[in-house]
This record gives structure tokens, sequence and C-alpha cells, in this order.
């Protein structure tokens, strides 16, 4: 019994976007949270002043856009590497090493959102 070769890339594109959905609540969630407060001696204080929390939203909003660039990334590889394992419409000739790309950034997606979630949460988590 021969298996499917497409199901790793469909699984990966739906993996990724999963993932996209879950760093989107975590963004909104702490950026809500983030105004409130600021800097002190590498301690967060609850502030009055909007000076210091600029700085963390827009360090936030930069990292939610690199990791939408990297979840698309992630995506079109695999949808090339699904469509050069399937039907060869939009890639003519076999591109070396697509599945080891995909795979890799796909990796690199899970990483970065794992990091980057973890930093968030133990932020919010700690006292203010």
């Amino acid at each position: 019994m021969a298996t499917d070769p497409c199901w790793l890339p469909s699984a990966i594109m739906q993996t990724t976007a999963a993932l996209l959905g879950i760093f989107a609540v975590v963004y909104v969630l702490a950026v809500q949270r983030i105004p409130k407060a600021r800097v002190v001696n590498k301690k967060f204080r609850m502030a009055d002043s909007d000076q210091y929390s600029t700085t963390y939203v827009e360090l936030l909003y930069i990292s939610f856009l690199v990791l939408i660039v990297l979840c698309c990334a992630t995506i079109l590889f695999n949808s090339l590497w699904l469509d050069s394992l399937s039907t060869n419409i939009i890639i003519k000739h076999p591109v070396p090493y697509m599945g080891g790309i995909a795979y890799a950034l796909f990796v690199l997606t899970v990483l970065y959102i794992a990091t980057y979630s973890l930093a968030v949460t133990t932020w919010l988590s700690s006292e203010p």
C-alpha cells in the first residue's frame, strides 16, 4: 500500500495557519496589557505615562509583522512543494531541496512563535 507524499506539506500549511492564529491572540492580549506598564531599573512598574509603553507596543508590532512574513513564506514554500509533488502546474522543473527549505521554514516559524510567546507570557505573568 503506497502512502500519499502530499500529506506533509498540507499538514505544515494547516499547522502554520493555526499557530499564526494563536499568536495573534497572544499579540492582542499583550498589547492590551502593555499601556499600563513601564520599565524602572529593569523591572515592570505601573505608570500613568504611555512614554515607556510605546516601545513595547512597537516591539510587539514589529515581531508580529515578522511572524506574518515568516508564516507567508512557510505557506508559500509548502504550497510550491505540494505542487512539485503532485501536478507541477506552477513549477515545471523540479527544484532541489524544496522539501528541506519548506521544512526548515516551518521549524523556524515554530521556534519563533515558541520563543516569543514564552517571553510575552513570562512578562505578562511577572508581578508589576
